[in-house]
């Protein structure tokens, strides 16, 4: 009877502290980033796509920057990023902060897509190189 006590003592200190199961999945959405070359320069593309968790999503925010660190900016000219929620809502990148020299090029920038959830979590749903 003591030795039963003791491992559902174990089980039940287990779920409470964390050791078993109370990560949960993580969350279910996701986007992508797209790099499309132009004549004068190129243009960054992060669209929301989604997913199963949708409904619990509070808020979609895109940032980028390019190889030598300069923060993109959108065609909106919001300074670092832009905050998205409808599926299928994209960020278009396509210049450098104040009037920093550079340009757009293939594999070069680095594009991060955190969702924020009803809960106050967050999680990276995208962190990728175009």
């Amino acid at each position: 009877m003591v030795a039963v006590t003791v491992v559902m003592a174990a089980i039940v200190g287990s779920f409470l502290y964390g050791f078993i199961g109370g990560g949960g999945a993580p969350p279910a959405v996701s986007a992508t980033a797209t790099y499309y070359e132009r004549a004068d320069s190129g243009r960054v593309i992060a669209t929301y796509t989604g997913g199963p968790d949708h409904d619990f999503v509070y808020q979609i925010t895109v940032a980028a920057v390019n190889e030598s660190a300069v923060v993109l900016n959108t065609t909106d000219d919001i300074d670092t990023s832009k905050t998205v929620t409808d599926v299928g809502s994209s960020v278009t990148f396509d210049k450098v902060t104040g009037g920093a020299k550079g340009s757009l090029s293939r594999a070069t920038n680095h594009v991060v897509v955190t969702a924020e959830f009803l809960d106050n979590t967050t999680s990276v749903i995208l962190d990728t190189w175009v």
